[in-house]
Protein backbone atom coordinates (compact mmCIF):
# COMPACT_ATOMS: atom_id res chain seq x y z
CA UNK A 1 0.00 0.00 0.00
CA UNK A 2 1.44 3.38 -1.03
CA UNK A 3 2.32 5.73 1.83
CA UNK A 4 1.23 9.38 1.72
CA UNK A 5 2.74 11.85 4.18
CA UNK A 6 1.03 15.23 4.63
CA UNK A 7 2.97 17.98 6.40
CA UNK A 8 0.76 20.63 7.99
CA UNK A 9 -2.47 20.70 9.99
CA UNK A 10 -3.92 23.89 8.51
CA UNK A 11 -6.49 24.30 5.76
CA UNK A 12 -4.31 22.86 2.99
CA UNK A 13 -3.20 19.75 4.84
CA UNK A 14 -6.59 19.02 6.40
CA UNK A 15 -8.52 19.42 3.13
CA UNK A 16 -6.10 17.08 1.33
CA UNK A 17 -6.46 14.54 4.14
CA UNK A 18 -10.27 14.76 4.06
CA UNK A 19 -10.28 14.51 0.27
CA UNK A 20 -8.37 11.22 0.37
CA UNK A 21 -10.62 9.65 3.03
CA UNK A 22 -12.18 7.14 0.64
CA UNK A 23 -8.91 5.97 -0.85
CA UNK A 24 -6.84 3.00 0.29
CA UNK A 25 -3.57 4.85 0.87
CA UNK A 26 -1.61 4.57 4.12
CA UNK A 27 -1.82 8.22 5.23
CA UNK A 28 0.15 10.06 7.91
CA UNK A 29 -0.45 13.71 8.81
CA UNK A 30 2.34 15.55 10.65
CA UNK A 31 1.66 18.83 12.49
CA UNK A 32 3.34 20.82 15.24
CA UNK A 33 0.08 21.19 17.17
CA UNK A 34 -2.65 18.65 17.84
CA UNK A 35 -5.53 20.94 16.81
CA UNK A 36 -6.86 22.43 13.60
CA UNK A 37 -7.47 26.15 14.17
CA UNK A 38 -10.02 28.06 12.13
CA UNK A 39 -7.68 31.02 11.62
CA UNK A 40 -10.11 33.41 9.82
CA UNK A 41 -11.80 33.93 13.20
CA UNK A 42 -8.68 34.59 15.29
CA UNK A 43 -9.51 38.31 15.49
CA UNK A 44 -12.74 37.49 17.32
CA UNK A 45 -10.89 35.37 19.85
CA UNK A 46 -8.33 38.16 20.30
CA UNK A 47 -11.07 40.72 20.99
CA UNK A 48 -12.89 38.44 23.43
CA UNK A 49 -15.95 37.93 21.25
CA UNK A 50 -15.48 34.18 20.69
CA UNK A 51 -14.36 31.44 23.04
CA UNK A 52 -11.05 29.92 21.87
CA UNK A 53 -12.61 26.43 21.93
CA UNK A 54 -15.11 27.52 19.27
CA UNK A 55 -12.44 27.70 16.57
CA UNK A 56 -10.25 24.68 17.27
CA UNK A 57 -10.76 20.99 16.61
CA UNK A 58 -8.48 18.10 17.65
CA UNK A 59 -6.87 16.83 14.45
CA UNK A 60 -7.42 13.22 15.49
CA UNK A 61 -11.19 13.78 15.41
CA UNK A 62 -10.99 15.23 11.89
CA UNK A 63 -9.09 12.31 10.43
CA UNK A 64 -10.42 8.83 9.64
CA UNK A 65 -9.44 6.33 12.32
CA UNK A 66 -7.15 4.45 9.93
CA UNK A 67 -4.98 7.57 9.43
CA UNK A 68 -1.83 8.14 11.45
CA UNK A 69 -1.31 11.46 13.24
CA UNK A 70 2.19 12.47 14.34
CA UNK A 71 2.63 15.60 16.46
CA UNK A 72 6.11 16.89 15.75
CA UNK A 73 8.14 19.56 14.00
CA UNK A 74 9.48 18.52 10.61
CA UNK A 75 13.21 19.30 10.59
CA UNK A 76 14.28 17.80 7.27
CA UNK A 77 13.11 16.18 4.05
CA UNK A 78 15.34 13.87 2.00
CA UNK A 79 13.81 13.57 -1.44
CA UNK A 80 16.47 11.14 -2.62
CA UNK A 81 15.60 8.64 0.11
CA UNK A 82 11.90 9.64 0.28
CA UNK A 83 11.97 10.31 4.02
CA UNK A 84 10.68 13.02 6.33
CA UNK A 85 12.47 13.67 9.61
CA UNK A 86 10.11 14.66 12.43
CA UNK A 87 11.61 13.27 15.61
CA UNK A 88 11.97 10.04 13.63
CA UNK A 89 12.36 9.18 9.97
CA UNK A 90 9.03 8.63 8.20
CA UNK A 91 9.11 7.11 4.69
CA UNK A 92 6.74 8.22 1.95
CA UNK A 93 5.74 7.37 -1.59
CA UNK A 94 3.77 10.61 -2.04
CA UNK A 95 4.54 13.79 -0.11
CA UNK A 96 2.22 16.77 0.38
CA UNK A 97 3.80 19.96 1.72
CA UNK A 98 1.42 22.35 3.46
CA UNK A 99 3.52 23.71 6.35
CA UNK A 100 1.89 27.14 6.22
CA UNK A 101 3.56 30.40 7.10
CA UNK A 102 4.71 32.37 10.12
CA UNK A 103 4.31 36.01 11.11
CA UNK A 104 6.99 38.30 9.68
CA UNK A 105 7.07 40.73 12.59
CA UNK A 106 8.37 40.34 16.12
CA UNK A 107 6.29 41.45 19.07
CA UNK A 108 2.50 41.18 19.27
CA UNK A 109 1.19 39.54 16.10
CA UNK A 110 -2.00 37.74 15.08
CA UNK A 111 -1.17 34.52 13.25
CA UNK A 112 -1.74 31.72 15.77
CA UNK A 113 -4.20 30.91 18.53
CA UNK A 114 -1.48 31.68 21.08
CA UNK A 115 -1.12 35.13 19.49
CA UNK A 116 -4.86 35.69 19.79
CA UNK A 117 -4.88 34.63 23.43
CA UNK A 118 -1.93 36.92 24.22
CA UNK A 119 -3.78 39.90 22.70
CA UNK A 120 -6.96 38.88 24.52
CA UNK A 121 -5.06 38.82 27.82
CA UNK A 122 -3.52 42.23 27.13
CA UNK A 123 -6.95 43.71 26.35
CA UNK A 124 -8.10 42.81 29.89
CA UNK A 125 -5.25 44.90 31.31
CA UNK A 126 -5.77 48.02 29.22
CA UNK A 127 -8.14 50.76 30.36
CA UNK A 128 -11.12 51.66 28.22
CA UNK A 129 -10.18 54.12 25.46
CA UNK A 130 -6.53 53.06 25.54
CA UNK A 131 -4.76 53.98 22.29
CA UNK A 132 -4.07 50.84 20.26
CA UNK A 133 -2.05 50.84 17.06
CA UNK A 134 -2.35 48.14 14.43
CA UNK A 135 0.28 47.90 11.71
CA UNK A 136 -1.02 46.46 8.46
CA UNK A 137 -4.16 47.33 6.55
CA UNK A 138 -4.83 43.89 5.11
CA UNK A 139 -7.86 41.77 6.08
CA UNK A 140 -6.39 40.68 9.44
CA UNK A 141 -5.56 44.21 10.56
CA UNK A 142 -8.88 45.63 9.39
CA UNK A 143 -10.99 42.92 11.02
CA UNK A 144 -9.08 43.17 14.30
CA UNK A 145 -9.29 46.94 14.50
CA UNK A 146 -13.00 46.75 13.67
CA UNK A 147 -13.49 44.65 16.79
CA UNK A 148 -11.29 46.71 19.11
CA UNK A 149 -12.53 50.16 18.07
CA UNK A 150 -15.72 49.88 20.10
CA UNK A 151 -13.84 50.22 23.38
CA UNK A 152 -10.53 51.77 22.41
CA UNK A 153 -8.98 54.60 20.45
CA UNK A 154 -7.42 52.94 17.42
CA UNK A 155 -4.97 53.91 14.69
CA UNK A 156 -4.35 51.78 11.62
CA UNK A 157 -0.89 52.16 10.04
CA UNK A 158 -0.61 51.13 6.39
CA UNK A 159 2.69 51.31 4.53
CA UNK A 160 1.12 51.76 1.08
CA UNK A 161 -1.31 54.42 -0.12
CA UNK A 162 -4.47 52.30 0.42
CA UNK A 163 -5.76 49.71 2.87
CA UNK A 164 -6.92 46.33 1.51
CA UNK A 165 -4.89 46.74 -1.70
CA UNK A 166 -6.22 43.46 -3.12
CA UNK A 167 -9.85 44.59 -2.81
CA UNK A 168 -11.83 46.69 -5.27
CA UNK A 169 -12.02 50.47 -4.86
CA UNK A 170 -15.74 50.31 -4.01
CA UNK A 171 -15.11 47.63 -1.37
CA UNK A 172 -12.30 49.68 0.21
CA UNK A 173 -14.49 52.78 0.28
CA UNK A 174 -17.22 50.98 2.23
CA UNK A 175 -14.70 49.62 4.73
CA UNK A 176 -13.09 53.04 5.19
CA UNK A 177 -16.51 54.60 5.83
CA UNK A 178 -17.33 52.03 8.52
CA UNK A 179 -13.94 52.42 10.22
CA UNK A 180 -14.35 56.20 10.17
CA UNK A 181 -17.74 55.85 11.85
CA UNK A 182 -16.06 53.78 14.54
CA UNK A 183 -13.50 56.53 15.10
CA UNK A 184 -10.53 54.65 13.61
CA UNK A 185 -7.72 56.89 12.38
CA UNK A 186 -6.23 55.47 9.18
CA UNK A 187 -2.69 56.54 8.35
CA UNK A 188 -1.55 55.50 4.86
CA UNK A 189 2.03 55.70 3.55
CA UNK A 190 2.94 55.32 7.21
CA UNK A 191 6.03 53.21 7.70
CA UNK A 192 7.26 52.61 11.25
CA UNK A 193 11.02 52.88 11.60
CA UNK A 194 11.21 52.75 15.41
CA UNK A 195 9.01 51.19 18.05
CA UNK A 196 9.74 52.92 21.34
CA UNK A 197 8.25 52.52 24.79
CA UNK A 198 4.78 54.04 24.55
CA UNK A 199 5.19 55.38 21.01
CA UNK A 200 6.13 54.63 17.44
CA UNK A 201 8.14 56.81 15.08
CA UNK A 202 7.33 56.94 11.39
CA UNK A 203 9.58 57.66 8.46
CA UNK A 204 9.98 61.42 8.48
CA UNK A 205 10.20 61.60 12.28
CA UNK A 206 6.50 61.86 13.20
CA UNK A 207 5.74 60.21 16.56
CA UNK A 208 2.46 58.64 17.64
CA UNK A 209 1.84 57.84 21.32
CA UNK A 210 0.38 54.36 21.88
CA UNK A 211 -0.54 52.08 24.75
CA UNK A 212 -0.26 48.88 22.73
CA UNK A 213 0.97 47.93 19.26
CA UNK A 214 -0.09 44.89 17.21
CA UNK A 215 1.63 43.84 13.99
CA UNK A 216 -0.51 42.42 11.16
CA UNK A 217 1.90 42.95 8.28
CA UNK A 218 1.84 39.60 6.58
CA UNK A 219 3.59 36.27 6.78
CA UNK A 220 6.59 34.38 5.46
CA UNK A 221 6.47 30.75 4.32
CA UNK A 222 7.70 28.11 6.72
CA UNK A 223 10.96 26.72 5.37
CA UNK A 224 12.04 23.12 5.90
CA UNK A 225 15.59 21.85 5.33
CA UNK A 226 15.74 19.73 2.16
CA UNK A 227 18.35 17.96 0.05
CA UNK A 228 17.16 19.80 -3.09
CA UNK A 229 16.69 23.50 -3.71
CA UNK A 230 12.91 23.95 -3.91
CA UNK A 231 12.55 27.54 -2.69
CA UNK A 232 12.39 30.93 -4.43
CA UNK A 233 13.87 34.17 -3.11
CA UNK A 234 10.89 34.61 -0.75
CA UNK A 235 11.30 31.12 0.73
CA UNK A 236 8.11 29.92 -0.99
CA UNK A 237 8.14 26.45 -2.57
CA UNK A 238 8.34 26.57 -6.36
CA UNK A 239 5.53 24.58 -7.99
CA UNK A 240 4.25 23.95 -11.51
CA UNK A 241 0.64 24.36 -12.64
CA UNK A 242 -0.24 20.98 -11.11
CA UNK A 243 1.36 22.02 -7.79
CA UNK A 244 4.21 19.51 -8.29
CA UNK A 245 7.47 20.47 -6.57
CA UNK A 246 10.70 20.64 -8.58
CA UNK A 247 9.32 18.39 -11.37
CA UNK A 248 8.77 15.57 -8.87
CA UNK A 249 5.47 13.89 -9.74
CA UNK A 250 5.11 12.46 -6.23
CA UNK A 251 5.65 15.70 -4.29
CA UNK A 252 3.10 18.52 -4.02
CA UNK A 253 2.98 21.88 -2.23
CA UNK A 254 0.02 24.11 -1.46
CA UNK A 255 -1.26 26.84 0.82
CA UNK A 256 0.74 29.76 2.16
CA UNK A 257 4.05 27.94 1.62
CA UNK A 258 3.58 27.46 -2.14
CA UNK A 259 4.65 30.05 -4.72
CA UNK A 260 1.41 30.59 -6.63
CA UNK A 261 -0.48 33.70 -7.70
CA UNK A 262 -3.42 32.79 -5.44
CA UNK A 263 -4.09 34.95 -2.36
CA UNK A 264 -3.26 33.59 1.08
CA UNK A 265 -6.88 32.75 1.87
CA UNK A 266 -8.67 29.65 3.14
CA UNK A 267 -10.66 29.39 -0.08
CA UNK A 268 -7.42 29.28 -2.09
CA UNK A 269 -6.01 26.47 0.09
CA UNK A 270 -9.28 24.58 -0.28
CA UNK A 271 -9.16 24.83 -4.08
CA UNK A 272 -5.49 23.82 -4.16
CA UNK A 273 -6.24 20.82 -1.96
CA UNK A 274 -8.94 19.69 -4.41
CA UNK A 275 -6.39 19.96 -7.24
CA UNK A 276 -3.82 17.86 -5.32
CA UNK A 277 -6.40 15.21 -4.44
CA UNK A 278 -7.42 14.86 -8.10
CA UNK A 279 -3.79 14.44 -9.15
CA UNK A 280 -3.14 11.79 -6.50
CA UNK A 281 -6.22 9.94 -7.72
CA UNK A 282 -4.83 9.90 -11.23
CA UNK A 283 -6.77 12.80 -12.71
CA UNK A 284 -4.21 15.65 -12.94
CA UNK A 285 -5.85 19.08 -13.02
CA UNK A 286 -4.01 22.37 -13.42
CA UNK A 287 -4.66 24.74 -10.53
CA UNK A 288 -6.50 27.95 -11.33
CA UNK A 289 -7.82 30.11 -8.49
CA UNK A 290 -11.48 31.10 -8.72
CA UNK A 291 -12.46 34.03 -6.51
CA UNK A 292 -15.75 33.07 -4.90
CA UNK A 293 -16.25 36.43 -3.27
CA UNK A 294 -14.76 38.54 -0.51
CA UNK A 295 -16.33 38.83 2.94
CA UNK A 296 -14.95 40.94 5.76
CA UNK A 297 -16.26 41.60 9.26
CA UNK A 298 -15.71 45.11 10.59
CA UNK A 299 -16.91 44.67 14.15
CA UNK A 300 -19.91 42.83 15.55
CA UNK A 301 -23.00 42.79 13.31
CA UNK A 302 -21.17 44.82 10.66
CA UNK A 303 -19.49 43.52 7.55
CA UNK A 304 -18.65 44.22 3.92
CA UNK A 305 -19.04 41.68 1.15
CA UNK A 306 -18.45 41.50 -2.57
CA UNK A 307 -19.72 38.86 -4.98
CA UNK A 308 -18.84 39.69 -8.57
CA UNK A 309 -19.37 43.43 -9.05
CA UNK A 310 -21.90 43.69 -6.20
CA UNK A 311 -20.77 45.20 -2.89
CA UNK A 312 -23.04 45.05 0.16
CA UNK A 313 -22.61 46.11 3.76
CA UNK A 314 -24.18 45.81 7.20
CA UNK A 315 -25.66 42.93 9.14
CA UNK A 316 -26.32 40.84 6.03
CA UNK A 317 -22.62 40.78 5.09
CA UNK A 318 -21.62 39.97 8.67
CA UNK A 319 -24.21 37.18 8.88
CA UNK A 320 -23.24 35.75 5.49
CA UNK A 321 -19.57 35.57 6.45
CA UNK A 322 -20.43 33.65 9.60
CA UNK A 323 -22.73 31.31 7.73
CA UNK A 324 -20.07 30.55 5.12
CA UNK A 325 -17.40 30.00 7.76
CA UNK A 326 -19.72 27.89 9.88
CA UNK A 327 -20.15 25.41 7.06
CA UNK A 328 -16.43 25.37 6.36
CA UNK A 329 -15.75 23.98 9.81
CA UNK A 330 -15.20 20.32 9.11
CA UNK A 331 -16.36 18.66 12.32
CA UNK A 332 -19.91 18.47 13.76
CA UNK A 333 -19.08 19.40 17.33
CA UNK A 334 -17.32 22.67 16.47
CA UNK A 335 -20.18 23.50 14.07
CA UNK A 336 -22.66 23.14 16.92
CA UNK A 337 -20.40 25.01 19.31
CA UNK A 338 -19.80 27.83 16.86
CA UNK A 339 -23.49 28.04 15.94
CA UNK A 340 -24.34 28.35 19.63
CA UNK A 341 -21.74 31.11 20.07
CA UNK A 342 -23.10 33.09 17.13
CA UNK A 343 -26.72 32.63 18.17
CA UNK A 344 -25.85 33.98 21.59
CA UNK A 345 -24.11 36.96 20.02
CA UNK A 346 -27.19 37.73 17.91
CA UNK A 347 -29.50 37.70 20.92
CA UNK A 348 -27.24 39.23 23.56
CA UNK A 349 -25.15 42.39 22.90
CA UNK A 350 -21.47 41.51 23.19
CA UNK A 351 -18.68 43.81 24.32
CA UNK A 352 -15.18 43.38 23.00
CA UNK A 353 -12.47 43.44 25.66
Amino acid sequence: MAKIVIIGGGFGGVYVAKGLARTQYDITLIAETDSFVFSPLLHEVASGVLDPKAIQVPLKTLLPKRYHFHKAKVTAITFKQKTVTAGKKIPYDILVLAPGARAKAKGSTLKTLDDALAIRHMMTKLPKKAHIGIVGGGPTGVELIGELAKRHQCTLFQGSDVILPAASASFRKRVEQILAQKGVHIMTNARINHNGKGYVQLDGGHKVDLDYLIWCIGVQPTRIKTDKDIYNEKNAIIVDKYLHVNSMDNVYALGDAAATSAPMLAQAAEQQAACVVKSIRGKPTAFSFVNRGFLLSVGQHMGVGQVGPFVFTGFSAWWLKRTVYLFKIVDLLPKCRLAAEYTKKLLVPQQSL
